[in-house]
């Protein structure tokens, strides 16, 4: 068929909205649980915490912090800062 205008060279049919089919957000990554090397990030704090002290009497092997660090496969986030409770109320 003909377009429409002037010079008949514009579009016929209507515009189509594209359908969004995914529930991910804005600034969603898909490929983030591939790309996330988790053990890299629990093995380097793990390893943070040992202190290996060579002495006359041989090597010893101790702990800096009794208290066990969080282990999770999940990306670190930022820790929300309590002063700012603009949408505190709207998100769970």
């Amino acid at each position: 068929g003909q377009g429409l205008g002037r010079r008949e060279d514009g579009i016929a049919e209507a515009i189509r909205v594209k359908v969004k089919c995914d529930t991910a957000g804005v600034g969603h990554d898909a490929a983030e649980p591939f790309t996330f090397h988790w053990w890299d990030h629990v093995f380097n704090k793990a390893a943070a915490n040992i202190a290996v002290e060579a002495g006359q009497d041989g090597i010893s092997v101790k702990a800096l912090s009794e208290q066990g660090g969080r282990i999770s496969n999940k990306k670190p986030r930022k820790a929300g800062s309590s002063g700012s409770l603009l949408y505190g109320r709207f998100v769970k």
